[in-house]
């Protein structure tokens, strides 16, 4: 899923079931939860469906709501401590949106989706917010309910949305990539500190015709990705990967890291050791750059190898950068070395290699450059 889509990126079409049937939606790699468990008591009245919001984010965040005509539930907002459940009531025709606040005030201003107060009142977040719609039938002519997860509006957290005790195509929607963690620096939104606490869609960011496929650009014949400046579509999110994020490694461990961004960078490399990132998208334009963040306390002498190589970790490496003492183990640099084009989907593999047995190098993310 790419965070730059100009259309809602998750949209499911499901039958209109009981008065029952509720949702469940999820912001969060553990965040808010939006929705209505299917947990007995929790049965709404005729004319009505019920909502759920979980916040296991693991902080304090608002949620904020809109429906138009004065029907924004709750007054368009409240606010939710870590792991608590919120149960809300809404008109069966009910259309509308709900997202999460983060980094808010006493008074209800946020970082990331603010509307100025706890209750939006009618009001709609600032982006970048992950969305949660919804429109809700019967009505005339309606015979299903629409519900996606959107990132029109940018993201500021994952979010899922489950169906509970509905009929027809009830499947989940949502979004669980951490975006934030790897948005291309032009698209961040970063606080006081450096860190990016959400990421804006490329139309939201530039305001152009041609990232927003609108104006002369508004046809599907006019808005091609592959012509924009940067195909921020193409890469699929593209940026620094993780390298806290790896789906296997050998011969590492992960700490807390004082670099731009926070978050934890994985250490006590030594010869041998290994990272495995599985599905790796470089899009269909060639990723043709190969850049790390690393920093080093090794002592003199002491020096090795971060290679790059693709789908096996005895495939030849395609990137070979050397790295030494950079003046401490928080001291991070971003090293770069031109490789061969390459596109398409693959698991990536770091290795590392030195000719001493010690620790040489911390590494905290790592990206392709097209």
């Amino acid at each position: 899923m790419s965070f730059d889509q100009l259309t809602e990126t998750v949209t499911r079409r499901l039958a209109t079931g009981s008065t029952r049937r509720t949702f469940l939606g999820r912001m969060g790699a553990a965040a808010l939860a939006i929705g209505a468990v299917g947990l007995g008591g929790n049965a709404a009245a005729a004319g009505t469906r019920t909502f759920t919001f979980v916040n296991s984010s693991g902080q304090n965040i608002l949620v904020g709501s809109f429906g138009p005509n004065g029907t924004s539930p709750l007054g368009g907002g409240w606010s939710m401590t870590p792991g608590q459940t919120r149960v809300i009531t809404v008109p069966d025709t009910f259309s509308g949106r709900f997202w999460g606040r983060t980094l808010c005030s006493a008074n209800g201003v946020c970082e990331t989706g603010d509307c100025g107060a706890i209750a939006c009142n009618g009001g709609t977040g600032v982006p970048p917010a992950t969305l949660a719609e919804v429109t809700l039938g019967p009505g005339v002519g309606v015979t299903f309910d629409d519900y996606d997860v959107s990132l029109v509006d940018g993201y500021n957290l994952p979010m899922t949305m489950v169906p509970v005790n509905g009929t027809g195509q009830c499947t989940p929607a949502g979004c669980q990539t951490d975006f934030n963690a790897t948005c291309p620096p032009a698209l961040q939104k970063v606080d006081n500190a450096g860190h990016v606490i959400g990421c804006m869609s490329a139309c939201i960011a530039f305001r152009t015709d041609q990232f927003c496929c609108s104006g002369a650009f508004g046809t599907p014949q006019t808005c091609i990705p592959t012509q924009w400046p940067v195909n921020y579509q193409a890469t699929g999110g593209a940026g620094p990967i993780r390298a806290s994020g790896f789906a296997a490694q050998f011969g590492t461990t992960k700490e807390t890291t004082t670099d731009t961004g926070g978050g934890q960078d994985v250490t006590s490399i030594v010869n041998g050791s290994w990272l495995q990132f599985n599905n790796i998208d470089f899009g269909t334009i060639a990723a043709t750059q190969f850049l790390v963040r690393v920093a080093s306390g090794a002592p003199a002498g002491v020096s090795g190898l971060v290679e790059m190589r693709l789908d096996s970790r005895t495939n030849p490496a395609l990137a070979s950068l050397a790295v030494a003492n950079t003046g401490g183990w928080q001291s991070w640099t971003t090293l770069a070395l031109n490789m061969s084009p390459v596109t398409g989907t693959h698991t990536v593999f770091l290795t590392f290699s030195s000719g001493q047995p010690a620790h040489f190098v911390n590494l905290n993310w790592f990206e392709f450059g097209h």
